[in-house]
């Protein structure tokens, strides 16, 4: 998780090809076959707890390790983003001891002991403790952005009957347009909305990448997501499955954002003005995520 230099470069000629040609294929496949099973409660849905489960799942059984909660992992990842973020990677460490005393961490390293062969090589590779780190990047990085920008796009077709309509019969006749539409939004829904400052290998120069300026959730140049183009497939195919099965109304903002939004409100800031910190994008992201939405099941 946070490998550089050269230890990055040799851990990518291993992790890479792995991903692109044994873990992509296979979360793909599943992405395409696997509808998310109908919620217990079509009334009032959280989308990224009943979606998060769904993508979490179809890239557990992809990799060969157990599932697990994409909620409290959501949590560790913001605590380590913000702390990274807001630290200059000084209590790096703190962060990784936070992941490594969970009962995931175990359960990884447990099923690490008889992985199956593709992640064998890997394990042969790098060894357990960074083989665990690599499983961690693939699964987060194969769950919670997916999920984030799902979730977004959905939520805004919620609240578009109209749209929602038009974009349905795109994906129920398979047209180009909905694969363009599906871009349109990965790209206007970057999980994170600013990169971290990057020395470049060559010039030397700092720079920081904007991710409005490259229109991606996944990252740009040699540390971009080797899985940006399943990742992509993978919203598409959820999406798809849900604007087939269901429609999509709006329901009252969930109590999770009600008291973020009146902290921040008493606090005369907007969840805007915090977006260009890490607590700020958590608070914003926080809030925009825990809404909730109606599905009413499609003939």
């Amino acid at each position: 998780l946070g490998s550089a230099g050269e230890t990055w470069r040799r851990d990518m000629r291993v992790i890479h090809p792995w991903i692109v040609s044994h873990v992509g294929p296979r979360i793909l496949e599943r992405a395409r076959a696997a509808r998310p099973p109908p919620p217990a409660d079509c009334a009032d849905v959280c989308l990224f707890d009943w979606l998060g489960a769904h993508i979490g799942g179809i890239s557990a059984e992809a990799i060969g390790v157990p599932a697990w909660d994409v909620r409290r992992t959501l949590t560790k990842v913001v605590f380590f983003y913000t702390l990274t973020s807001l630290t200059a990677d000084v209590w790096r460490w703190l962060g990784r001891l936070v992941f490594r005393r969970s009962r995931d961490d175990r359960r990884v390293r447990a099923r690490l002991e008889d992985a199956p062969p593709g992640l064998r090589r890997v394990v042969d590779c790098v060894g357990v403790d960074a083989a665990v780190g690599h499983v961690y990047a693939v699964m987060l990085g194969s769950t919670i952005p997916e999920t984030t920008v799902a979730c977004d796009l959905l939520l805004g077709l919620a609240g578009d009957p109209g749209l929602q309509a038009e974009v349905r019969g795109w994906a129920a006749d398979g047209e180009p347009a909905f694969e363009a539409f599906v871009r349109d939004q990965c790209a206007e829904h970057a999980f994170f909305t600013y990169g971290k400052s990057r020395r470049m290998p060559h010039t030397g120069e700092v720079c920081r990448i904007d991710h409005k300026t490259a229109r991606t959730p996944w990252g740009v140049g040699l540390r971009a997501c080797p899985g940006a183009r399943i990742g992509l497939h993978t919203v598409s195919a959820v999406c798809r499955h849900v604007l087939l099965d269901y429609e999509l109304g709006l329901c009252a903002q969930s109590e999770c954002a009600r008291p973020v939004g009146r902290l921040l409100a008493l606090l005369g800031i907007r969840a805007s003005d915090w977006t260009q910190t890490g607590l700020g994008m958590a608070m914003h992201h926080l809030m925009h995520w825990r809404y909730h939405v109606r599905l009413t099941q499609l003939s």
